[in-house]
């Protein structure tokens, strides 16, 4: 008789009988049992059966009573797990802590819910994972409908059940304004897709915001007219058309419009369709964006919209028929209450006459910024040069002009072109000047040289004293890339602030506050050999630097973080 031990802590066992047959005789062979061994056999049998029911009673009551164990034990480790959760640090965070915390996460993106093939988080709603944290944060993120408003939906990317988190974001976002981005470059390839963009559609009425990137053919106007005869924009305040796909072909294109018109708030409008002023209500408009329009298009909408303060223009259209007719019969037009124009010069050269007459015509006294950019370096002419009548136009503006900003792509721009603009500006306050040359050698060299001799013509002489450049300039902001900053320019960048900012200025110039020059280290091949790294000498430009903090002059010379156009 064997005897198991079972537990070693309760000393329980069990006892089982080794077979009475030996083992030879067991397996297969010739062997053939006699009457007597197989009674022998039998009898074993039975009490090894006897026995493999009291092994299986045995594993039964122990499985029992592991069952009960870990039972008792998932109730102990949750019990931890709450008196833990009601002593954690989290539970005693103060409501604005909290509301800090949920702004932020909520201002990281774009959209708090991104039903998308961008959307590289772990899940669609930002949102929704802070209301699992704890109770207390749950009732906390519901009690917020803004932070559920936002909503982008692509509907070529939806191949799961999404109505579910949709419902969600609009069941919690309550009466709060919605933000909406629909997006589809064709007819939605699922049921579950169609499913998500009813949802959102016929819950348009509610939005503040509303942007669409979406061939328009997608949509079927009959359902719409159908499910949506009488859809309103109470409080919509923007709206952007971005799409380019069978617009002018689509009647759901002009469903949604003839819904604009009716829209009592909206101010703000980012389009690359052009409607005509007599049938579309720009009346009520402050700010504008208008992207792939001809200069003449754009000239007769901003005289349509009597109180734009804000007027951004991306690409013009290239230009197919001028109409000159046109122009022959336009008077000079003044835009009294624009403060800011953000206007792409990709094409905004003497290569394109309709541009100078654009700037022949506007007038814009009140302007107070400017920013410039250029996009498209496939464009540009060899020799990049805006036209006469856009100095003009800004001269208009000089006594009201207080901010410059010029962003650019990979072109590289003349020697003087920074001076062309600023010089016509003496009330300037604000300058920021970014470029990416990557070019060959001799246009990097143009590009370096161009950004030098700014910072050289900033700096106040004892000869330029009767003729200072942009002398009530407070803030200045340049960016060196494509190239390693080195120590002469640290040295003209510092000498230029240090003459902006002396005391003993005359009430004419304005002391320079704050100053940065931003550089990247990406084209070393293009460095002159003989230069000296500022890194190596780190120390003395950070000790003219904090001289100039002494006297509460911001002066900053670093390492641009990522492209500075973005």
């Amino acid at each position: 008789m064997l005897r198991a031990i079972l537990c070693n802590r309760c000393e329980a066992f069990i006892d089982c009988s080794p077979p009475t047959v030996p083992l030879v005789h067991t397996g297969p062979s010739e062997y053939v049992s006699s009457s007597q061994e197989i009674s022998e056999m039998q009898a074993a049998m039975l009490e090894d059966e006897a026995m493999l029911d009291r092994y299986d009673e045995e594993i039964f009551r122990l499985k029992k009573a592991l069952g009960v164990l870990e039972m008792h034990r998932s109730a102990l480790k949750q019990r931890i797990h709450e008196k833990r959760s009601l002593i954690s640090s989290v539970r005693r965070l103060p409501p604005e802590l909290l509301d800090y915390i949920f702004t932020f996460v909520h201002d990281s993106y774009d959209y708090s819910l991104n039903l998308s093939k961008w959307n590289h988080t772990p899940s669609a709603s930002t949102i929704l994972p802070l209301s699992q944290v704890s109770p207390q944060w749950r009732r906390a993120v519901v009690s917020r409908p803004k932070l559920w408003s936002s909503i982008f939906i692509d509907a070529s990317s939806i191949q799961t059940e999404r109505r579910n988190l949709i419902r969600t974001h609009l069941r919690n976002a309550g009466t709060h304004p919605l933000n909406v981005l629909i997006r589809n470059s064709g007819t939605p390839t699922s049921a579950f897709a169609n499913d998500a963009l009813w949802m959102i559609l016929l819950e348009l009425h509610r939005c503040a915001e509303l942007r669409f990137r979406v061939d328009w053919s997608m949509l079927d106007e009959p359902l719409l007219a159908h499910r949506l005869p009488h859809l309103v924009f109470p409080h919509l305040r923007f709206f952007g058309d971005s799409s380019s796909w069978n617009a002018e072909e689509s009647t759901a294109f002009g469903w949604i419009w003839k819904a604009l018109r009716q829209a009592p708030n909206l101010v703000q409008l980012d389009t690359n369709q052009f409607h005509n002023p007599m049938i579309f209500p720009y009346q009520r408009l402050n700010k504008i964006r208008l992207e792939n329009l001809e200069a003449h298009q754009i000239l007769r909408t901003v005289r349509a919209i009597p109180n734009l303060k804000s007027l951004e223009t991306g690409q013009l259209a290239i230009l197919v028929s001028d109409e000159p007719e046109f122009w022959t019969v336009m008077t000079p037009l003044v835009c009294s209450s624009l403060q800011e124009m953000i206007i792409d010069v990709s094409r905004c050269f003497e290569s394109d006459p309709s541009i100078t007459r654009l700037c022949s015509l506007l007038e814009i006294p009140a302007l107070e910024r400017l920013e410039m950019k250029a996009s498209d370096i496939d464009i540009y002419p060899k020799n990049p040069r805006l036209p006469s009548s856009f100095f003009t136009m800004i001269q208009h503006a000089s006594s009201s002009l207080q901010g410059v900003v010029w962003k650019s792509t990979l072109v590289c721009l003349p020697r003087t072109f920074y001076m062309d603009i600023l010089r016509s500006l003496p009330n300037l306050r604000y300058f920021q000047g970014s470029n990416t040359c990557l070019g060959g050698e001799a246009e990097a060299a143009d590009h370096a040289e161009y950004v030098l001799h700014l910072i050289k013509s900033l700096t106040i002489t004892a000869s330029s004293s009767e003729r200072i450049l942009v002398p009530r300039l407070t803030e200045l902001h340049l960016t060196e890339c494509e190239s390693r900053m080195t120590l002469d320019y640290a040295i003209e960048f510092l000498n230029m602030v240090e003459s902006r900012s002396t005391s003993g200025l005359n009430a004419v110039v304005a002391r320079l506050a704050n100053a940065e020059l931003a550089y990247a280290t990406c084209e070393t091949d293009l460095l002159d050999p003989n230069h000296i790294s500022i890194c190596e000498n780190q120390s003395w430009v950070e000790e003219r630097i904090g001289r100039l903090a002494e006297n509460d002059i911001q002066c900053t010379i670093h390492e641009c973080e990522g492209w500075p156009w973005v």
